[in-house]
Order: structure tokens, then C-alpha cells, then sequence
């Protein structure tokens, strides 16, 4: 069993069925996504325990995902995972500490993105009853300013809409700002 203890190991610990994520996701506190004015976009709420992860802008489902203990992880929620999960970030020594101590890692560490809210909301407003995307680049530092996918859907909602968005021509779970094909034009 070796085989499983050493070289498969850090796999399983990064699988979203292990239970050890579901027992940490309940017990330690998952950083937090904020935007470029340190705004919590997505938070967890709750007492050790008893821990809910909200998205406080449901408009950015597509963008900023969903880590659901049944549906998994999508977007910056599973593409940041390591870090909101608190396994990176911290220095070794205390991740080691908090693995020896408790069983589990550090509490997460808060993520701030280069989202701007205020050009986020118009963007949301211009492409609300659209399908497609719309992507506004620093074109000098090359910051995200504002990443929209439409149609867009509640990550607060997954477990009650979950039937309804994988049966949903328009496909509300796919982010098409940085996933979606599309055809070219020849000129």
C-alpha cells in the first residue's frame, strides 16, 4: 500500500470526493475572493464546524466558480484552490505545524484579483440579456479589469438549479470569457 501512501497520496487529497476536504471545508475557514478595492466577492461564513462559502456577486458564476462538496469546483474557486485552501501561501513550517497539530492545513489565505467592480457592473448591465462574453484588459499591466460570461447563474443556488443549468441549451455554466470557441472572420 505504499503505492497509494506515497505516489498517489497528493492525488487523493486534491480529489473533491475525499472526505478529509469535506471534514476541512467544514472546519477550516477557506480564504476569501476580493476584488482590486478588497470587496469580498466570495466568503465563508460560519463557526468552525459549520462553515458556508457565499458569492456575494452572483452575476460572476461563470468567472469566479463554485467549490460544492456534491458538484465540485470550477473557475478561480478551484484554479485558486491551494492558496483559499490555506496549503499555499503559508511558510512549510506552519503548514507542517497545523498537519502535525490538527490534521489539517492553516486556515486559508484571501485572494485579491484585479476586478473592478464598478466597470464589472457595466459590463454585467450591457450584456445581460446576451450570450457571450466580454473581457477589459490594462492593456499596460495587463490586469483583468472586468471579465463577464453571459448567461451567468447563482453559485448560492447550485444544489436547487443544478437539473435546470446542465439541461440549459445556453449553457450558463460555461465561462466563455476564457473557455468558449469561437469562429473567426476572414476579411
Amino acid at each position: 500500500n505504499r503505492w497509494w501512501s506515497y505516489l498517489r497520496g497528493p492525488d487523493l487529497l486534491t480529489r473533491t470526493d475525499n472526505p478529509r476536504r469535506a471534514i476541512a471545508d467544514q472546519t477550516v475557514q477557506r480564504g476569501a475572493l476580493l476584488d482590486r478595492q478588497n470587496t469580498p466577492l466570495v466568503q465563508t461564513h460560519g463557526q468552525p464546524g459549520d462553515f458556508t462559502r457565499t458569492t456575494l456577486t452572483p452575476q460572476l458564476g461563470p468567472v469566479l466558480g463554485y467549490n460544492n462538496p456534491v458538484y465540485g469546483q470550477t473557475g478561480l474557486e478551484q484554479g485558486l484552490d491551494d492558496t483559499l485552501r490555506g496549503q499555499l501561501g503559508h511558510d512549510p513550517l506552519t503548514i507542517w505545524w497545523h498537519h502535525l497539530l490538527y490534521g489539517q492545513p492553516p486556515p486559508g489565505l484571501d485572494v485579491r484579483l484585479t476586478l473592478d467592480m464598478q466597470l464589472q457592473t457595466a459590463a454585467d448591465a450591457l450584456l445581460s440579456d446576451q450570450i457571450g462574453a466580454l473581457i477589459m484588459l490594462n492593456a499596460q499591466s495587463g490586469e483583468i479589469l472586468v471579465m463577464a460570461s453571459y448567461p451567468t447563474y447563482n453559485p448560492n443556488e447550485l444544489e436547487d438549479i443544478w437539473d435546470q443549468l446542465i439541461q440549459n441549451q445556453d449553457a450558463p455554466l460555461l465561462n466563455r470569457a476564457i473557455q468558449g470557441r469561437y469562429t473567426s472572420r476572414e476579411l
